[in-house]
């Protein structure tokens, strides 16, 4: 049956209106001045064993979950208060959600991935970039080629830093590979600041499979944003940072005091620090391009 033009014509105003509603999301992002900290002395995760994880999970860091880790303040998310969280293998932080799942959708090239934002199994998470990856030592197998991930060169690191009311709470994915993709090697991290906004670092990577995963962040099916990016190669030495403009701590900005690059090797370097303040600034001198407008279009 052909339609009428005035049938499509309320169908488009119909479309429009739904996006506008999906299009609606507590948080907001701009890019942000890049200061790597140095995660040498951090705490490395224990994976729980037996797994946390609801529906499929290891215990060996590939697919896997931690128990609950104390944040060391309240951090407000989506305007439920938290005191703990738990780290998921696959570039996640996951409140009050314990759903793990294979990260892998299909290997390619280029690799597609599980779980695309947005979805109702993982809510109330941030994805750094949620990719596949694996952190167990000797790789979990399965795969076509072999990965190791052996500290202290590569490991999953966690700590808090600073006294209140500036304190952060910081987890690091060092030179965490893919899972079966050798040689490959992600530098991520993510940072909850006590005023409820929070960050995500990108050291250098190799995406030797050219996948390309959320960065992002879901409270609901309806409450959620994905960060539009070329390849996660594209934006080393850079950042983002959340947060939530109906706050009256929006916009905060860290002042970075020291910085370090990381690579699939760490180095120890003086810890950079992360003050928020009323002002908001874009005048890093590595600025990536990314979208401030939040999206509904889940990326894999």
């Amino acid at each position: 049956m052909r339609s009428s033009p005035r049938i499509l014509f309320l169908l488009a105003a119909l479309l429009a209106s739904c996006s506008a509603v999906a299009q609606a999301a507590t948080y907001t992002h701009v890019p942000t001045p890049y200061a790597w900290i140095d995660p040498s002395a951090h705490t490395p995760v224990t994976w729980s064993n037996p797994t946390q994880c609801s529906g499929f999970g290891d215990t060996i860091g590939d697919d896997a979950i931690t128990a609950p880790i104390n944040i060391g303040f309240t951090f407000n998310y989506g305007g439920t208060g938290y005191t703990q969280l738990q780290i998921m293998t696959n570039g996640r932080l996951q409140f009050n959600q314990t759903q793990c799942g294979a990260g892998t959708q299909n290997v390619g090239p280029p690799r597609t991935y599980t779980q695309p934002y947005p979805t109702n199994a993982i809510r109330r998470t941030m994805k750094v970039y949620g990719a596949d990856l694996d952190a167990s030592p000797n790789g979990s197998g399965g795969g076509p080629e072999p990965t190791t991930c052996t500290a202290p060169g590569c490991a999953v690191l966690y700590t808090t830093l600073g006294i209140a009311p500036s304190r952060r709470f910081v987890v690091t994915w060092l030179a965490v590979p893919d899972w079966s993709s050798t040689n490959s090697f992600f530098n991520l991290q993510i940072i909850l600041n006590e005023d409820g906004s929070f960050a995500y670092q990108f050291g250098a990577s190799n995406n030797l499979d050219g996948g390309h995963a959320d960065i992002g962040w879901e409270l609901a099916q309806s409450d959620f944003d994905t960060v539009t990016y070329t390849d996660i190669g594209s934006i080393a030495s850079t950042a983002i940072l959340f947060f939530d403009p109906l706050l009256p701590t929006a916009t905060p900005t860290p002042s970075p005091t020291s910085t370090m690059t990381p690579t699939n090797t760490p180095t120890s370097t003086p810890t950079a620090t992360h003050t928020p303040t009323l002002t908001p600034s874009n005048t890093a001198t590595n600025t990536p391009t990314f979208t401030a407008t939040p999206t509904n279009t889940a990326t894999n």
